[in-house]
């Protein structure tokens, strides 16, 4: 019988791209907003980085684009202080 090889996430992934979590808005502003970049780091697909983001958004009270060192600054303050987000 065959063994098949459990797959992990990568540590800084774990699945908050897709559910458009803090980790995955962080990681997309810090690297300048770039959805293909993003995903490199994320070890995911740039599409679930962009569904993430559209998530995101929709969370925001306004659009991300043009606030991005504000929400990244409050990002790394939450991630600092160990908070929940």
């Amino acid at each position: 019988m065959a063994h098949v090889g459990h797959h992990r996430p990568h540590p800084q992934h774990s699945g908050d791209a897709r559910r458009g979590g803090h980790q995955g808005l962080r990681t997309y502003i810090r690297e300048e907003s770039s959805a293909t970049r993003a995903a490199r780091v994320l070890f995911t697909h740039r599409d679930t980085v962009l569904n993430g983001l559209d998530h995101a958004e929709n969370m925001l009270p306004a659009p991300l684009s043009g606030r991005g060192p504000n929400v990244e600054l409050a990002f790394e303050i939450v991630h600092w202080l160990g908070l929940k987000a």
